[in-house]
């Protein structure tokens, strides 16, 4: 399997619509970055987390996206 089919890319509005705007309920964690979400992708096929940055973290951007 190629880099290219394990990684992707997805746009904000695609992984709004994949959590629910970030919907509360689909809260599954937090950590120092900030919360982690349950999303669905692939019209429902793939469960994924996704983490969301909280502009408020101790920890800086440059660790998240590490």
């Amino acid at each position: 399997m190629s880099t290219e089919q394990l990684s992707r890319r997805f746009s904000l509005a695609e992984i709004q619509a994949a959590t629910h705007y970030f919907d509360y309920a689909l809260a599954v964690g937090q950590g120092g970055f900030g919360k982690v979400y349950k999303g669905m992708i692939d019209n429902g096929a793939i469960a994924v987390a996704v983490k969301r940055l909280n502009s408020l973290s101790k920890q800086g951007a440059p660790e998240f996206w590490t």
